[in-house]
């Protein structure tokens, strides 16, 4: 290998790195489908998912994009309100943090919050409300849903003690 017939990723942008990786799952999601099939074994016994870094597989075909730098990074904003007792005022900290969040650029962003079992999208005007629902001194059991392919925090469950 040298310069002429490899490619440096560190010199490409995002996009045509995530082009890149999208290409090659699907190619080996492919590729691995004629195997399976060929050798008569089902999506269960599936051995390549042992073999190559979840990174490359996805059930769904789709490159994550996504490394664990990032979902640590993402995650850490939210967890440290993670607690089975905390007080209005925490929940509000949160609500701003994760309305904060989504008002920035990028991929990474909570999508729903259920408070006392009522779906909220994450909307400006969703946080307002619920802000205003909160009594500062009550407490509050504070919980977060990460997606299962990917590790990042999708989801803040809240629920009134």
């Amino acid at each position: 290998m040298n310069s002429e017939n490899t490619v440096i990723l560190n010199e490409k942008d995002d996009e045509y790195v995530t082009n890149l990786l999208t290409a090659i799952d699907e190619r080996l999601v492919q590729v691995n489908e004629t195997f399976l099939q060929e050798l008569n074994i089902t999506e269960a016994q599936d051995p390549l998912e042992n073999i190559l870094p979840k990174y490359f597989i996805s059930t769904n075909g789709d490159a994550s994009n996504v490394n664990q730098n990032e979902v640590q990074s993402f995650n850490a904003k939210f967890e440290l309100y993670e607690s089975t007792n905390s007080k209005g005022a925490t929940v509000k900290g949160l609500l701003t943090t994760i309305q904060n969040n989504n008002e920035q650029e990028g991929n990474n962003k909570i999508e729903e919050i259920n408070l006392d079992g009522q779906e909220y999208e994450v909307t400006e005007q969703n946080i307002t409300l619920m802000k205003s629902s909160i009594n500062v001194e009550d407490g509050y059991r504070i919980e977060f849903e990460r997606d299962e392919n990917t590790g990042l925090i999708y989801r803040a469950v809240i629920n009134k003690k």
